[in-house]
């Protein structure tokens, strides 16, 4: 690396979900800018080798990005509990500050190193640390459902609000992005006045035009994703047995994504079952797919179905239907069912209760308008998320401290 220029670690120690596409967005940007500051990249590997971009453009990169890969395990497997992982995660971040002379770290998943923040990742006062939060809870009591209010109540959201409470005094943190808009506000209430606290958009490739609506029958049901038992798979196969057999004629239903491999026996059983009982089986494309193919198929739907399950957070699936002009059906519960609510994206129910869920597939299977969609709300939500605005977002606030020297 150059001598003499500011470096940055972005630390991030998890290579499945949106990790990679989030840390690859904010490096393209920096290249793109002509790399201001020198970066070292802490990644899993495996995030490395399923895009082997990231090794092209620190070789292209003339010096100024290094990658650094982080040997073990990608995430909590087994018996770890998040408060090793957390720790761990916090050892890390201070032996690569010091290994490498770093001025300012970007952790990746805050979420996972509160515990450090809050206890030993104190190092030397004039570098800086800033995180991302995906999944905030403290700010679920100010929800309009009742579902969130009580969740707000448990001793597992009290808890994690005293975490982040003392990890917002970190003396070294100075910017947190939110991946929830809501909860801005009330981590504001929490944090010191050095630390900036920024709405960090939930980033999507290219702004789609709203799809026309298709006039053609059957219109097609997809449930796209990772699929596992938390994003409402079981209840969404299970609402199908009991609904009129009469909308199997005019809607169709798939399930498209890689099913979590601890869990596909219980799915497959629940499958099978499932299409033993009704006129049409449901069609299942159980594969990873490249971004292109992925959101190819969620723009062929017609209606995207997220029936997740006491689901923390928002959905980046949910950007992208937004953006495609598809409506959605998901819960009530939390940020997901607050930005389809607020933003009119489509339908809320309890999603825990599959009569919920087959009494919208009648719905739908009786009016081709349902289930309503504010098409010029969707487009805004989607274009506030545009993966260039979270780019811009997180180096602006960075740059900030690395080139200019100025905090907040």
């Amino acid at each position: 690396m150059s001598n003499g220029r500011k470096k940055l670690l972005v630390f991030d120690p998890y290579a499945g979900g949106h990790h990679g596409k989030y840390v690859w967005y904010l490096l393209e940007h920096l290249a793109a800018i002509n790399w201001p500051i020198d970066v070292v990249a802490a990644l899993p590997r495996p995030m490395t080798a399923v895009n082997p971009a990231f090794e092209m453009l620190a070789e292209d990169s003339d010096g100024a990005l290094s990658i650094h890969h982080l040997q073990d395990q990608d995430g909590p497997r087994g018996s770890v509990s998040l408060a090793a992982i957390d720790i761990t995660s916090g050892l890390r971040v201070a032996r690569l500050a010091r290994q490498y002379g770093i001025d300012a770290a970007l952790v990746m998943y805050m979420d996972h190193l509160q515990l450090s923040l809050a206890s030993i990742l104190r190092p030397n006062r004039s570098m800086a640390i800033a995180g991302i939060l995906f999944r905030p809870t403290l700010h679920y009591g100010s929800l309009p459902d009742d579902r969130s209010r009580e969740y707000a109540r448990s001793t597992s959201a009290q808890r994690k609000r005293r975490i982040l409470a003392t990890a917002l005094k970190n003396r070294n943190l100075t910017d947190v992005f939110s991946l929830d808009a809501f909860a801005v506000s009330e981590i504001s209430k929490l944090a010191s006045p050095r630390t900036a606290v920024h709405w960090l958009p939930d980033p999507v490739d290219s702004i789609r035009s709203p799809r026309r609506n298709r006039d053609t029958q059957p219109r097609t049901v997809v449930l796209p994703g990772a699929i596992s038992k938390r994003k409402g798979v079981i209840s969404f196969l299970r609402s199908l047995v009991d609904v009129d057999p009469g909308i199997f004629d005019k809607l169709r239903f798939s399930i498209v994504g890689p099913i979590e491999p601890s869990e596909k026996g219980a799915i497959m059983a629940e499958l099978n079952r499932v299409n033993a009982q009704t006129p049409r089986p449901v069609t299942v494309i159980d594969k990873k797919m490249d971004e292109q193919e992925f959101l190819g198929r969620v723009s062929e739907a017609d209606v995207v179905a997220l029936p997740y399950i006491d689901h923390i957070g928002s959905s980046n699936v949910l950007v992208h239907a937004a953006a495609a002009g598809i409506p959605v059906v998901g819960p009530e519960f939390g940020t997901l069912g607050e930005n389809i609510r607020r933003y009119q994206l489509g339908k809320i129910v309890d999603t825990r209760d599959p009569m919920e869920l087959s009494r919208v597939w009648e719905q739908i299977a009786a009016d081709d308008s349902a289930p309503a969609i504010d098409r010029d709300r969707a487009a805004s939500f989607a274009a506030a998320n545009s993966s260039d605005a979270y780019s811009q977002c997180l180096s602006e606030a960075l740059l900030r401290h690395l080139v200019e020297g100025r905090r907040g």
